[in-house]
């Protein structure tokens, strides 16, 4: 991905990068990665982790299993 972004970005495209120092970490691919991403970015990672855990083990982590979910239900996961 960030050779790409580096070839069509005008700005990166005249950087030196080295991506031997970039430690990349793979959630998962679809929704279910994006949400997981999501939940990651607002709160620390074991926070992350033990919220998506409770929220994955009660819902389908697809976007209509979330659509089903009322903020009730959402709120009692974390």
């Amino acid at each position: 991905g960030l050779k790409a972004l580096m070839a069509q970005d005008p700005v990166f495209s005249k950087r030196q990068i080295n991506l031997d120092h970039f430690n990349w970490s793979y959630v998962g691919p679809g929704f279910e990665g994006l949400a997981r991403i999501v939940v990651g970015q607002q709160v620390s990672t074991a926070a992350a982790r033990s919220i998506w855990l409770k929220v994955s083990g009660a819902i389908k982590p697809t976007p209509q299993g979330f659509l089903k979910a009322d903020d009730e239900d959402l709120r009692a996961l974390g």
